[in-house]
């Protein structure tokens, strides 16, 4: 199966093209500029709209400390870097499974 994939530099500028476009799922590293991993899953969660509050979300990091704080946070997955492109292919369909069955 083919992915499409849009790409942001920062979390602010992420948090705009997923208002404003229609994605099944958002992959986001936790140490982003000009809006961190947290004030994004903030963003996406808090969304009044509900647009994207319900979007899954797959946090990455280099720290394997934040993981059980950004699921806290309201990631869905968590990948602790390095890892296997395996890993990563992996978590973005077990993140987009429940909307394909659905």
């Amino acid at each position: 199966e083919e992915l499409a994939v849009d790409y942001s530099g920062n979390g602010q500028t992420a948090g705009e093209i997923l208002e404003r476009g229609d994605y099944s799922a958002a992959v986001a590293e936790l140490f982003l500029p000009q809006r961190s991993g947290y004030g994004l899953i903030k963003f996406v969660r808090y969304d009044t709209s509900g647009k994207i509050s319900g979007l899954p979300v797959l946090g990455m990091t280099t720290r394997a400390v934040e993981a059980a704080p950004m699921l806290a946070a309201g990631f869905d997955e968590v990948l602790v870097k390095p890892f296997r492109t395996e890993d990563f292919v992996e978590a973005v369909y077990r993140l987009l499974k429940p909307r394909v069955q659905g």
